[in-house]
């Protein structure tokens, strides 16, 4: 859970497409009335995806303190919460859906929001209490500039740098967070001795190059279709115990040194 977080407020702005939006108080109030996470939560993401996804918290609530509309957070993933304290991403966002109904809220990096005069967004985790969110203010300048092409030019050429920095920073997030996945599938593999300590390494390789293929494929006719990563642990999954395998094999130099002992026989 978290404080409340400066998300908007009143005032005529220019979103990343030029054009001009006015956000009223009646306006802010429709945004907090129109809201409802038992519906559709809105997801907590980088910049602005078309798909609004992947999320890395959720909108617990909205509501309007005075001319600035602010959102409470909850679920904040911890990778999110440690970026967002090393000041990598200070600034937030909102999209709406065209009924002006809350539809994600993105964390920005170096890149300017459409909405000026919003204090930054900082986890800190306070000694005896739960991870909050605070604020500190910041200069933004004159907010009453005009926003002229030149300068919409340059916003949007910067947008696109730091945004391509973002992205980078972001895949290299994302790809940690699978790898530390795909190790904790791996030891609950050998936990259930499906694979033997020795198999980790192999393990992983396979999977993080199964994972990067992407796609999807249906081994066999109504199986349905999978991730290749996925159908390589579901056969790991599947494979007997190799603790049992190994314990109870025939002792070397025997005639059935290639079979495995009838436990059968063994009591």
């Amino acid at each position: 859970m978290s404080g409340w977080i400066d998300l908007c407020r009143t005032g005529t702005w220019v979103d990343k497409s030029g054009r001009q939006v006015t956000f009223t108080a009646g306006d802010l109030d429709a945004i907090v009335e129109g809201y409802d996470p038992t519906k559709r939560e809105a997801p907590l993401v980088f910049g602005h995806p078309r798909d609004d996804a992947p999320a890395y918290g959720w909108v617990e609530a909205l509501r309007r303190n005075g001319d600035v509309l602010q959102g409470k957070f909850t679920q904040v993933a911890d990778g999110v919460k440690e970026l967002v304290a090393q000041g990598r991403y200070k600034k937030v966002s909102i999209a709406l859906f065209p009924d002006k109904t809350l539809r994600h809220v993105g964390l920005l990096g170096a890149a300017a929001p459409a909405v000026s005069g919003l204090r930054s967004v900082k986890f800190e985790a306070e000694e005896g209490d739960a991870t909050v969110f605070e604020f500190s203010e910041e200069d933004f300048g004159d907010k009453g500039d005009e926003m002229t092409v030149e300068k919409l030019q340059r916003q949007l050429e910067e947008e696109k740098r730091k945004r391509e920095a973002m992205e980078a920073e972001l895949s290299a997030y994302q790809a940690k967070q699978r790898e530390k996945e795909i190790e904790g599938r791996i030891e609950k593999l050998i936990e259930g001795n499906r694979i033997l300590p020795t198999d980790r390494a192999l393990v992983k390789t396979l999977a993080l190059s199964l994972g990067s293929a992407g796609g999807e494929i249906e081994l066999s006719e109504g199986s349905g279709k999978k991730p290749p990563v996925e159908h390589f642990f579901d056969l790991l999954s599947g494979m007997p115990d190799r603790k049992l395998t190994t314990e109870f094999a025939a002792p070397d130099g025997g005639e059935d040194k290639d079979k495995l002992v009838d436990l059968t026989k063994c009591v």
